[in-house]
Parts: structure tokens; C-alpha cells; sequence
């Protein structure tokens, strides 16, 4: 493992190691779902929050355009 000294091990970690990490999550994220759309309402019977996914997750698509779903009252 390597040790820096203290001033630029604080600057190693906050410029270098974390923008890649998160470059490297984004580029992961990326390659597993595809096309997203992550919608939120409520149903228009009891008013519960609904959260609807379209999109594909590994080549899988969610299942189309609509989502049909039944009020739990």
C-alpha cells in the first residue's frame, strides 16, 4: 500500500483516487442500465406515492411504455 505524506495524501484522495472511483462507477452504471426513466406520482384513487422504473437493466427491457398498476384500496 502507499503512504503519502500528509498534505498530498489529502490532495491525492480528493482530486485523484475519488474522481475516478466515481468515473469508474458512472462507466459501470452506464453499461448495466441503459435507457432509463425512473417516474414518481401518486395514484389517483388513494393518493400512494407510486414509483414506476422504464428502462432496460442487462439487456432486459422493463416491459414497455405504460405501467399498469392496482390501487392497494
Amino acid at each position: 500500500m502507499m503512504q503519502l505524506p500528509e498534505p498530498f495524501s489529502f490532495i491525492f484522495t480528493w482530486f485523484a483516487a475519488l474522481p475516478f472511483i466515481f468515473w469508474i462507477a458512472q462507466t459501470i452504471t452506464n453499461a448495466i442500465v441503459k435507457d432509463f426513466l425512473i417516474l414518481k406520482g401518486p395514484c389517483p384513487n388513494c393518493g400512494t406515492e407510486n414509483v414506476s422504473f422504464f428502462g432496460t437493466i442487462l439487456s432486459v427491457p422493463s416491459g414497455g411504455s405504460t405501467n399498469t398498476l392496482k390501487c392497494s384500496k
